[in-house]
């Protein structure tokens, strides 16, 4: 994710060296957030869920709405 956005790169750092702080950890130490990846991971679980008790199958039919 850094590599597509400064500011992501910039909130990510300035996030990171708050919670070191916070924390009393040393200035240098390796912070690394995966809340990204996670809430991606778990929005897809949740969608896939809520259209397969909706019927729908998104794999085959695609995530439109064309049954009407």
């Amino acid at each position: 994710m850094r590599t597509l956005s400064s500011a992501y790169a910039a909130a990510e750092d300035i996030a990171g060296a708050w919670l070191l702080d916070l924390l009393g950890l040393p200035p240098d130490s390796a912070v690394g957030f995966t809340a990204t990846t996670a809430n991606c991971a778990c929005l897809a679980a949740g969608r896939d869920t809520a259209l397969r008790r909706a019927g729908r199958d998104h794999a085959c039919d695609g995530l439109a709405d064309t049954h009407g």
